[in-house]
């Protein structure tokens, strides 16, 4: 049996009906709620009382994601869905966190059924073997990219500053790593939930992930299959050809906008979206800034351009790169557009 990430390990050596007799392995301080698990898997499916009374408080909090412990299959996500759709018109997004082998093992069917995917590196590291952790760290991050899919690396990222105010060298490279590997968030545990540091935790990280993202090159490795990431992808090389300093996504769902954000472009991206839910959980996704507009795309297209040159983002000379459905509202990204701004906003030449 392991206990709070294997630092306690125990053997059993008698069960007598719900009762364990242990002896311990590798003692320590155990605290309450902390993580068990068996050194041989078993069968737990299903949504607990407990787990149905916390999304029901979730929901009723209007929060905006709920992550999913211990998925095992795509099963799990689709009975946690429809739960949750029998509560609200406007579910929050799940986010599936892989910490066990089987769900390793089954990561693209998960995949498939998640908003994104969280790399829970504590338990994973129980079941899995330690050592195996940053190769199956690298490969979650990978799959999550090539379907524009979320992707938060989390646990012990700055675990140190649970007592310390300053992190070591080895954690500021992981975290550096992890957002050079395709993490769209990292996230901090005990550091912001006990330890003494909590603000300077904060802010380590974003200093962290600033360096980070100034070193991060384009992907356009990634498989175009549909017409969204088609469009995504040519977004990203015409902003790089033509120097543009801004993609303008008009996206329903969000599926154009991080089609666009996997390929990790240098040009600002401003998803341009009337609805409220995709506008609140594509924040999630790396590099998106949100923008409410209406259904009218050149209206919409001139709000954002105003926004920008009001907060000097661009220039008058500036190219910028527009994706949208056409006929607006009824149809999938099919159209890219390459516009120089004071044409778009009919101003005479400078």
């Amino acid at each position: 049996i392991y206990i709070d990430g294997g630092r306690v390990r125990l053997r059993v050596r008698e069960v007598k009906d719900e009762l364990l007799k242990c002896e311990v392995i590798q003692g320590g301080l155990v605290r309450d709620k902390r993580s068990v698990h068996a050194s041989k898997p078993f069968d737990m499916r299903g949504l607990t009382e407990e787990d149905k009374e916390a999304i029901r408080l979730s929901v009723s909090k209007k929060v905006d994601f709920i992550a999913l412990s211990f998925v095992k299959s795509a099963d799990d996500v689709l009975e946690a869905s429809r739960f949750i759709e029998s509560l609200t018109d406007d579910p929050p997004a799940i986010i599936s966190k892989i910490e066990t082998r089987e769900a390793v093992d089954r990561i693209k069917e998960i995949l498939e059924e998640s908003y994104g995917i969280m790399v829970a590196r504590g338990d994973l590291g129980v079941g899995i073997s330690l050592q195996e952790v940053p190769t199956v760290q690298k490969k979650l991050i990978r799959l999550a990219n090539m379907q524009a899919k979320p992707v938060i690396t989390a646990t012990e990222m700055l675990e140190s500053m649970v007592s310390s105010p300053v992190p070591t060298r080895a954690e500021v490279t992981d975290v550096y790593n992890a957002i050079l590997d395709g993490s769209d968030a990292v996230m901090l545990s005990a550091e912001t939930a006990i330890g003494k540091y909590p603000v300077l935790s904060v802010r380590w990280m974003r200093m962290i992930c600033e360096a980070a993202e100034s070193s991060l090159d384009i992907k356009l490795d990634f498989p175009v299959d549909t017409m969204p990431s088609f469009i995504g992808r040519a977004a990203v090389e015409a902003s790089e050809t033509l120097n543009c300093p801004l993609i303008l996504c008009f996206t329903y769902s969000g599926y154009t906008a991080r089609h666009v954000a996997r390929h990790r472009p240098r040009a600002r991206i401003i998803a341009l979206s009337s609805d409220p839910r995709t506008s609140r959980i594509l924040t999630l996704t790396w590099g998106i800034e949100i923008l409410d507009v209406g259904l009218d795309t050149e209206e919409a297209i001139e709000k954002a351009l105003k926004y920008c040159l009001d907060n000097e983002l661009i220039s008058e000379e500036d190219c910028v790169v527009v994706t949208y459905g056409h006929p607006h509202g009824r149809a999938k990204t099919n159209t890219l557009r390459i516009h120089r701004v004071r044409e778009l906003l009919g101003l005479a030449p400078s």
